[in-house]
C-alpha cells in the first residue's frame, strides 16, 4: 500500500507539474494538506477539465464548496489561504493547456485512489495497534 501511494502521488504531481503546475505550488506539501486534496476534489469535479471555469463559481462559492468537502470528509474547516491561492492559480496560464482536460481527468481518477489508499492504510495502521494492544506490546514498540 506504500508503494502504491507513493506511486499515485508521483504520478499527480507528474501530472500537474506539466499541466497546471501553479495548483501545486498552492501548499507546501499538498498531499499532507487535507485542504488541498480536498479542495483539489472541487476543482476536478467542477470543472470538466478547465481550470478557468472556476473563475466563474467565484471564490466565494468555491470556498463554501471546499468548505461542504471538508466536513464531508470529517474534516474541521479549510485552510482559507490554501483555498484563496487555489482560487488564483485557476486563471494561471503556464502549463501545457492542449493536453489539460485529459491529464486533469487522469488527476482525478489518481486522486480517488491515493484517498482509497490512504483510507486502508489508516485502517491496517488501526488494526496493527490493536494486535499488539491485545499482546500488550504497545508500549515496547512505541
Amino acid at each position: 500500500m506504500l508503494a502504491e501511494t507513493v506511486s499515485q502521488v508521483q504520478q499527480i504531481r507528474d501530472l500537474l507539474e506539466c499541466v497546471w503546475p501553479a495548483a501545486v505550488a498552492t501548499a507546501k506539501q499538498p498531499f499532507h494538506s487535507r485542504t488541498w486534496l480536498d479542495a483539489m476534489s472541487v476543482v476536478l469535479g467542477c470543472t470538466d477539465g478547465d481550470p478557468a471555469r472556476l473563475r466563474r463559481l467565484g471564490p466565494a462559492r468555491f470556498e463554501a464548496a471546499v468548505r461542504r468537502e471538508v466536513v464531508a470528509r470529517q474534516g474541521k474547516r479549510p485552510c482559507r489561504q490554501i483555498v484563496r491561492l487555489l482560487f488564483v492559480a485557476a486563471a494561471d496560464p503556464w502549463g501545457v493547456t492542449a493536453h489539460r482536460p485529459g491529464a486533469l481527468e487522469l488527476t482525478r481518477l489518481l486522486l480517488d485512489g491515493f484517498r482509497d489508499t490512504q483510507h486502508r492504510l489508516g485502517e491496517t495502521e488501526a488494526r496493527m495497534v490493536a494486535v499488539l494492544d491485545e499482546l500488550q506490546l504497545t508500549e515496547l514498540v512505541c
